[in-house]
């Protein structure tokens, strides 16, 4: 998934607590205003700049979205609120009674649904069954807003693929969409029984339980039908199965959710739901969104980060509401490998070693913002915890451009010209300016190309017949631990290079394909963390691109919030977990 949605990782203020009681029944209310001790009741409020992307879980692509949407509706798998990276990022059971082992050679996953786990429904509560898990996988192909990362069921489950070809191609209507549902199946998913559900997969597929912790594989209620997808009418008539619904949504302006008296906290072993009500306030920037959660007038930004020009201070002061943590996101220099000066693994190399590292860092905010990579795999992805030797390692990263002209000119290469693309606000004009002096020094000219910032992607590195050489795209994982698939495969499987592919510069290697391949079928965890070094390793030898920097993101909350804790697999904080302190 590219740049525009960013993911976080937030630091731990306090010890996670070993919490037994259950939200609802006032057991464990306080009137102590110790951050530490849990308390039900009160409102969380946010405040932000724009509105959700998709109410509808089969189309939403935005982390502030998902976030809300893990206050409202499950899946059959989920993470759990830690601080501990590898408990973060392993999903548990959530609607499912437990996260079964594959049978059938790693090809067959079965599911068994908590009994008491109901839907919010219009005529009473209604347990959700596996028809409504197999209701949910449907949805993901409608013509009105299909799901946005349909690779990762196709790659996996039987017939995926083939059943959103078909549907592509209906009318998209209600009544079209309903009539399709209710005479095609996909051969994949099955409903077994009422409370059991079966997927079967092409092949084994290690991360399959991480892909059904997405909010893309919700399971959706009957009434869903009634509705075009995402359209005013869904959204008015939301069903929830989760601790909250929603009361109040005003586009553009406000979101107001409430407790959801048909959720039994027993059925769900990892929302504590101690907040009565969940406020999310529209249309503040992130200078007045800082100011409001200092004054304690608002708890959590939406949809923004700490402004830069308050990191210092905060930091001079060690406020305890400021968190700076690494989130698994890179910016990396890719190469067009359609150019035949770039399939010239000594131009890569020279490329490789020329750029300083270090003054991009400084661009971006300095070292409590960013820092070198000199590897692909962060370390918030399986495998990127584990050793790899990069061949262009330089003194302090700061690159070194007259090593790299010797790699020119013990190749008898000269004259080497390139075209690089930037977008045209932010930081971005001063790392292609960066860039192209470090490259100029190892005797490469580079030509810099301003771009709008919507157009860096369409109109460059989508396409295959764009006139490109090297540019600067960004990169963030769907989800951490077992990844690689949302990470490494979408950037350097060469099977996917061609239009509107994440592969920009179209890298092919046999041998790292191979490596893919095992990887995605590697039995466990620990196997392909293995395969995603070996395939990190290669890739970074063969000098497929440049990985330039890895960053940590600063996040701030009000001092009345608790339980506010680093949990990567969330993506920061998680709703349904935090309380509020006693004003």
């Amino acid at each position: 998934m590219t740049g525009p949605v960013r993911r976080v990782r937030l630091a731990a203020l306090a010890a996670m607590l070993s919490l037994t009681a259950t939200a609802c029944g006032g057991t464990l209310a306080s009137s102590s205003s110790d951050a530490s001790t849990p308390r039900e009741g009160g409102t969380l409020r946010l405040v932000g700049s724009g509105d959700i992307d998709h109410l509808d879980p089969a189309s939403s692509y935005y982390v502030p979205t998902w976030r809300l949407l893990r206050t409202m509706v499950r899946q059959l798998v989920t993470y759990p609120y830690s601080a501990d990276q590898d408990e973060s990022t392993t999903p548990v059971a959530d609607l499912a009674v437990s996260v079964p082992e594959p049978t059938n050679e790693g090809r067959t996953y079965t599911f068994r649904i908590r009994e008491g786990a109901v839907w919010d429904a219009p005529d009473g509560p209604r347990q959700v069954t596996a028809d409504d898990v197999v209701r949910g996988f449907e949805r993901l192909c409608n013509p009105v807003w299909p799901n946005p990362a349909p690779g990762y069921f196709n790659a996996t489950i039987e017939g995926f693929a083939e059943y959103c070809t078909s549907m592509s191609q209906i009318e998209a209507t209600t009544t079209a969409i309903r009539d399709f549902i209710d005479s095609n199946e996909i051969p994949g998913v099955r409903a077994v029984d009422e409370l059991t559900v079966e997927f079967n997969l092409h092949r084994p597929a290690g991360d399959f339980v991480n892909i059904l912790a997405l909010s893309f594989a919700t399971p959706m209620p009957e009434e869903s039908l009634k509705y075009k997808p995402d359209s005013p009418e869904f959204r008015r008539n939301f069903i929830s199965n989760g601790p909250y619904k929603i009361e109040r949504y005003l586009a553009n302006q406000s979101i107001t959710l409430i407790r959801n008296e048909n959720w039994d906290p027993q059925t769900d072993p990892v929302r504590k739901a101690w907040v009565d009500q969940i406020e999310v306030v529209i249309g503040s920037d992130e200078g007045p969104v800082q100011k409001q959660m200092e004054a304690g007038t608002a708890d959590l930004a939406w949809d923004t980060l700490v402004p830069v020009s308050d990191l210092h201070r905060l930091r001079s002061v060690g406020d305890p509401g400021l968190t700076v943590e690494p989130d698994g996101s890179i910016n990396y220099l890719v190469m067009n490998l359609r150019d035949d000066q770039l399939d010239n693994s000594e131009v890569r190399r020279a490329i490789n070693t020329a750029i300083d590292k270090t003054a991009i860092v400084k661009i971006m905010g300095g070292p409590s913002i960013a820092e070198p990579i000199n590897r692909i795999l962060p370390p918030q992805i399986a495998g990127g915890e584990l050793t790899v030797e990069s061949p262009f390692l330089t003194e302090g990263d700061k690159g070194d451009p007259d090593a790299a002209k010797q790699i020119l000119s013990d190749a008898g290469i000269s004259g080497v010209s390139l075209k690089m693309p930037y977008r045209n606000s932010g930081k971005a004009p001063s790392i292609a300016q960066a860039i192209q002096q470090d490259l100029g020094q190892a005797g490469i000219d580079v030509e810099l190309i301003p771009t709008l910032p919507n157009l860096f992607y369409t109109n460059y590195l989508f396409q295959p017949e764009a006139d490109w050489d090297i540019a600067v795209p960004g990169w963030l994982p769907d989800w951490y631990g077992n990844a690689g698939r949302s990470f490494f495969v979408p950037l350097l499987d060469g099977r996917t290079c061609g239009p509107n592919s994440s592969n920009f510069g179209c890298y092919n290697s046999r041998t790292t394909n191979d490596l893919i391949d095992q990887a995605l079928e590697a039995a466990t965890p620990e196997e392909a963390a293995a395969l995603w070094a070996q395939a990190d390793q290669q890739a970074t030898e063969d000098a497929a691109w440049v990985p330039l920097i890895t960053f940590a993101t600063p996040h701030f909350h009000s001092d009345r919030v608790g339980n506010y804790l680093i949990s990567l697999g969330t993506n920061g904080p998680d709703l349904t977990n935090v309380w509020i302190v006693e004003d």
